[in-house]
């Protein structure tokens, strides 16, 4: 089983559209098992007059079995190193989220897709196998649990050592929606100039951290720039990205505080109002 969580945070936050409410019960009643399944349980077919979420689908569970099923059917259908499938809203055809698109891919063992590039990011998530991409030719090694990014027009391509299936999110829905999404595949595929390799340092630069620091979200008020500016110069240079890289998605530090702390045997606490805007992480030391 792989957890993960894909947000629409800091396309929201720049937006300032973001919204939390308590359920006017405090407590939602359970009125039954899994009944968003109830009425899809046909492929092509839908309850008359039902209507969709404005915005996202009302199918709630996409089970893997079905995944799996579509995937070797794909497979056996089209052939060549990937496959891919997208979740969508059964009603509309349109994305589950209608923020940004959940996609599967299939890849077959031993052979290179061709090179693509597009606007917009993408996050993967490896389910299972193993293998490389390529991003900006740049060598990424990867197996199952291993989460990376592509940016917007990176040119990117994967090859799998084992069958692999990844799991994206990307922002094509919206780009598609504003007529700014393009893509294109390259005539020939990109060169390797170099490999990725995670930095041992990091461990290091993270570990002098000083204890019960607060990293909010919001930063109005002169305590929380100078901690946010502290925090980024450490992940920065542990990372080896640019400072200015983090600040631009202050909500990156949440993110990357969930995936590093377990790693780092440090604790993390996120206080009840994580959805809303003056979020704030707690990092501790184990």
């Amino acid at each position: 089983m792989v957890w993960f969580d894909g947000l629409d945070l800091p396309l929201l936050t720049t937006l300032e559209s973001i919204f939390f409410e308590n359920h006017p019960d405090q407590l939602q009643p359970v009125e039954g098992h899994n009944r968003s399944e109830q009425g899809f349980a046909g492929v092509g077919l839908r309850e008359m007059g039902i209507s969709s979420p404005i915005a996202h689908s009302p199918l709630l569970r996409y089970r893997w079995g079905e995944t799996e099923r579509t995937l070797e059917a794909l497979q056996r259908a089209r052939g060549g190193p990937m496959v891919s499938l997208e979740f969508v809203n059964p009603l509309t055809g349109g994305p589950a989220v209608s923020t940004f698109a959940c996609e599967m891919h299939r890849l077959s063992p031993g052979a290179r897709t061709p090179t693509k590039r597009k606007t917009g990011s993408s996050v993967y998530v490896v389910f299972q196998g193993s293998g490389r991409s390529v991003i900006n030719g740049v060598c990424f090694e990867w197996g199952p649990g291993d989460i990376f990014v592509t940016p917007s027009w990176a040119s990117v391509d994967h090859e799998a050592n084992l069958q692999a299936d990844l799991f994206a999110i990307s922002d094509r829905p919206v780009l598609q929606v504003l007529h700014l999404y393009r893509e294109e595949e390259l005539v020939d595929r990109q060169e390797i100039s170099g490999t990725f390799v995670p930095r041992e340092a990091a461990r290091e630069r993270f570990a002098d951290l000083e204890l019960g620091i607060l990293v909010a979200q919001v930063f109005t008020t002169e305590d929380r720039e100078q901690a946010a500016q502290f925090i980024a110069t450490t992940l920065a240079a542990g990372l080896n990205v640019s400072t200015d890289l983090i600040l631009q998605a202050p909500y990156l530090l949440v993110g990357l505080y969930h995936t590093i702390a377990p790693s780092l045997n440090y604790s993390l606490s996120l206080c009840d109002n994580y959805y809303s805007i003056s979020t704030v992480c707690m990092l501790r030391l184990g």
